[in-house]
């Protein structure tokens, strides 16, 4: 697994009109829609998206799951 902040992941991944702010991102994360963490520091929160398992996704439920992929 290969965390990285939200806010890399959707430059790397995202035009930046279509680009996701982190609150999605997290959203996304707590949904169970992509694979991630979100790690409360005190007061602060951060948030990592995997982007090994956000690579290798591929939208078909039965590849996906016979891959590991997703989640």
């Amino acid at each position: 697994m290969r965390l990285m902040r939200a806010s890399t992941f959707a430059r790397r991944y995202f035009d930046e009109v279509d680009r996701p702010d982190e609150r999605t991102v997290r959203s996304w994360i707590e949904r169970g829609s992509i694979v991630g963490r979100v790690v409360a520091v005190g007061s602060k929160t951060m948030v990592y998206v995997d982007a090994e398992a956000w690579e290798t996704f591929t939208g078909n439920k039965l590849a996906d799951r016979i891959m590991g992929a997703g989640r």
